[in-house]
């Protein structure tokens, strides 16, 4: 494939079967997107099975240098996220593994957390999660800024600390809020495979979209991993 090198708006705006394609072809800033587009994602899963820092990192770089063996086979490369997803699962137990069968200085081994009979991670949920990821991305300036700060952190966000973060006043947060959860439901609504998000936003807390965004971005809600 031949074409002008990718600007940024290009690069958010690509499908995944078309940014494997292009990290293929090693047109520039393709493989730069798609770490950004996904590291979040990759690194949260092993942080979520109780890695720690360090050890999330090990398995995020092991993921993506893993895919980057695999992407010129990989036959349907619109489900990149949940290969990823199912890998990153996958590198993470094996690390728990090798840290449960360490063993100590005094001769015993590391008593980790006993692997569940089911591993495979609930791919949907987490899918749901970085669709609204890079919706948040596609957005973009102060909405982005905002429904992150408001969702992703905490269940009962402190907007006296939000508006000295972002320069708001404290008053303008609540309206602001709902026009920009206005805003990325129109986003989700132009998104491959997002239909399903937008409807259950939109049906959320009398269609203000809080409750389905909280837990699409925070994974705290229903269907959390």
């Amino acid at each position: 494939m031949q074409g002008a090198s990718l600007d940024q708006p290009d690069q958010i705006h690509a499908s995944d079967a078309d940014l494997v394609e292009r990290c293929l072809d090693r047109r520039p800033g393709a493989w730069e997107e798609l770490v950004r587009r996904y590291s979040a994602l990759v690194y949260s899963i092993p942080r979520r099975l109780g890695l720690s820092q360090d050890e999330a990192e090990d398995v995020a770089q092991s993921v993506f240098a893993s895919l980057l063996t695999a992407m010129e086979s990989m036959r349907d490369r619109q489900t990149l996220a949940k290969w990823l997803i199912t890998v990153a699962n996958r590198q993470a137990w094996r690390s728990i593994r090798s840290r449960r069968n360490s063993p100590t200085p005094g001769g015993d081994t590391i008593d980790a957390a006993e692997q569940p009979d089911d591993e495979t991670p609930d791919i949907a949920a987490w899918e749901r999660r970085q669709t609204v990821r890079e919706a948040l991305v596609r957005l973009g300036g102060r909405c982005q800024e905002l429904l992150t700060a408001l969702f992703s952190d905490q269940a009962s966000p402190d907007y006296q600390e939000i508006g000295r973060r972002l320069g708001m006043p404290i008053g303008s947060i609540g309206p602001t809020r709902n026009r920009c959860l206005q805003k990325i439901m129109e986003v989700l609504r132009g998104m491959p495979g997002a239909a399903a998000i937008w409807a259950d936003m939109a049906g959320s807390a009398g269609g203000s979209g809080d409750a389905g965004f909280t837990e699409r971005v925070s994974g705290k809600g229903p269907g959390a991993t």
